[in-house]
C-alpha cells in the first residue's frame, strides 16, 4: 500500500500538480489504511475514533511539504486535542501521537503530559520526538524528553509535542504487503495509545 514511489509526488513543485497527486495517489491509501485502523483504535481506546484526511484547503501558492491522515475522538476536527497522525514528508513516513499548539485549554492537559514523561523515556530508540510539527527533524524520544519539557509544554502556548516513529524512504517497511504494514502500524501505535490515555485521562471532549 505505502510504497517508495509515493514520495515522487514531492518532485512536482507546482501547487496544483502536487495537490492533484496527493488527491489521486496518497489520499486513497489513507482512506484504505485509515478505515482499517479505525476499528483497532476505537477498540483499544473504548471510544469511537474518526478519520481525517488533510485537504490543504488554505494552500494558495506553495505546494504542501507534507500530507497526512489523523485519527481523533472528535468527528469535526483533531488539532484541538491529542490525536494520532500518519503521513508523508518528502523523505520519510511519520507515525505520531501529536499534541499541537492548537489544543484548547492547554493547562488542562499539562499535568497529564508531565505524568507521561517517564513512559516516554522508556520507549525504545526507534521512537522519536519533535516539538514542531512543521519541521520534519526528530530526536530519539527517550533522550529528549525530561520533566522540564513536560512542564514547559503545559506553560508555553505555542509548545508542541509529537512522539512516534519516522520511517526513511529506504526503510524495508515499504517492501511489506498491506497486512504486514497494517500490523507494523498497529504495533507502533500500541505504546502511543498508552501515552494518549494518560494525556487525555482528565479531560472531556
Amino acid at each position: 500500500m505505502f510504497i517508495k514511489d509515493d514520495f515522487l509526488i514531492f518532485k512536482d513543485q507546482t501547487l496544483d500538480g502536487r495537490l492533484e497527486k496527493i488527491k489521486t495517489i496518497i489520499d486513497p491509501k489513507f482512506e484504505t489504511m485509515g478505515t482499517e485502523l479505525i476499528p483497532f483504535l476505537s477498540k483499544q481506546l473504548d471510544s469511537e475514533m474518526y478519520l481525517h484526511i488533510a485537504k490543504h484547503a488554505r494552500r494558495s501558492k506553495n505546494p504542501p511539504p507534507d500530507t497526512w491522515m489523523a485519527f481523533s475522538e472528535n468527528k469535526r476536527g483533531y488539532k484541538m486535542m491529542p490525536h494520532f497522525e500518519i503521513g508523508y514528508w518528502d523523505d520519510r513516513l511519520f507515525i505520531w501521537l501529536s499534541a499541537l499548539a492548537d489544543i484548547k485549554d492547554k493547562s488542562v492537559y499539562g499535568d497529564n503530559v508531565i505524568e507521561s514523561v517517564k513512559m516516554i523515556q522508556e520507549l525504545d530508540s526507534s521512537f522519536v520526538c519533535s516539538v514542531d510539527h512543521t519541521n520534519k527533524e526528530a530526536t530519539v524520544a527517550a533522550n529528549m524528553i525530561t520533566q522540564a519539557d513536560g512542564q514547559k509544554w503545559s506553560q508555553v502556548q505555542t509548545r508542541e509535542l509529537l512522539i512516534g516513529r519516522n520511517l526513511d524512504v529506504m526503510d524495508k517497511f515499504f517492501e511489506l504487503d498491506k497486512d504486514e504494514q497494517l500490523n507494523y502500524l498497529k504495533q507502533t501505535l500500541i505504546p502511543l495509545i498508552d501515552i494518549y490515555k494518560i494525556w487525555t485521562k482528565k479531560t472531556s471532549h
